[in-house]
């Protein structure tokens, strides 16, 4: 199993990963040659509080625009304000109308709080004035997913399909439905077209390790040893993804070996962020365990540092800078 990196030594290529999945990573290197330049590259150096203050001061010179806006409130969020990121969008929204990113990044911002129900009121506003389904329905579409209204989440991703958004991302989150309404088999094909056509999509190819282990069949199933070298692959680079050490634990489990499971568990409550499903499987794992073994197994006891609400995969460009902020 892979071991997981320091947080000091990780902390500036999670914190670019995250930047690169929320905006792009094309753009990311566009935008620092324009007017919010230096302050991206303090975002990159995790500089958040000096990169806020030149946001605000771009503000302060009506030189930045939207762009400015956005930026602002994810350092407000990373600084963990936020109460202020939501009034700055509010405000931002306001003032630049017809910028609809603003309007996605702020439902982002109540998805990352578990308010779902906020965040879709905010893109109906936003698809009233205009904003295109290539824009919108995406995130549309993981809020529903995140209210477990899986059809009107479908029906959004179609959407979305019509209106030329990234076929990658349409793919992605339209697998990660089909594996919430127990549907892996047609999940892990939409994620190997999604490989096919993205290449190292690191979350993909989780997710697709996932689909493996749901659709195995048996503890010698060479869909399961497959699924753990994926994971292993994700590991060596996102080293405290959560939801690959989830996977992991789950391999294990199907490969009959619960001690293997609990380690995999335990590093997936340390770094994530307390979801109680995980706390659920770690308790089987626990028990298959002992009743292999007998009573004298160690189990570990684990508590996460971070216990915030988990957010939907397709987010954790999002999560993942919150997580990194909090140290």
């Amino acid at each position: 199993m892979s071991t997981p990196g320091t947080k000091s030594n990780g902390h500036l290529l999670a914190l670019g990963l995250a930047l690169a999945l929320l905006f792009g990573i094309e753009e990311l290197y566009e935008r620092r040659h324009e007017g919010v330049g230096d302050a991206l590259e303090l975002m990159v150096r995790g500089d958040f509080e000096e990169a806020l203050q030149e946001f605000e001061l771009l503000q302060r010179r009506s030189k930045g625009g939207a762009e400015a806006v956005r930026w602002e409130a994810i350092c407000l969020l990373a600084l963990n304000e936020q109460p202020k990121a939501v009034r700055t969008l509010k405000e931002g929204i306001v003032k630049f109308p017809e910028e609809h990113s603003l309007s996605v990044v702020l439902a982002e911002v109540y998805l990352s709080l578990g308010q779902s129900q906020l965040a879709v009121p905010v893109l109906l506003d936003a698809r009233e004035r205009g904003a295109s389904d290539r824009v919108i329905s995406v995130t549309m579409a993981v809020c529903h997913g995140h209210a477990r209204s899986f059809d009107r989440a479908l029906e959004e991703l179609a959407r979305a399909e019509r209106g030329g958004a990234s076929a990658t991302d349409v793919g992605y989150n339209r697998s990660l439905i089909l594996m919430e309404e127990g549907r892996p088999d047609e999940a892990r094909d939409i994620l190997e077209a999604v490989l096919d056509q993205s290449g190292e999509h690191l979350a993909a190819l989780r997710e697709h390790a996932r689909a493996l282990v749901m659709t195995s069949e048996g503890e010698q199933d060479e869909r399961l040893v497959q699924a753990i070298t994926q994971v292993n692959r994700v590991l060596e680079i996102r080293t405290g993804d959560w939801r690959a050490y989830e996977v992991l634990g789950d391999a294990f489990l199907a490969q009959a070996d619960p001690i293997a499971a609990i380690s995999a568990y335990s590093e997936a409550l340390r770094f994530g962020r307390n979801p109680i499903h995980i706390e659920d499987k770690y308790r089987e794992a626990a028990v298959r365990a002992r009743h292999l073994h007998g009573d004298a197994v160690e189990i570990p006891a684990v508590r996460p540092a971070n216990p915030i609400p988990p957010m939907p995969p397709s987010m954790e460009g999002l999560e993942e800078l919150l997580r990194m902020s909090r140290g």
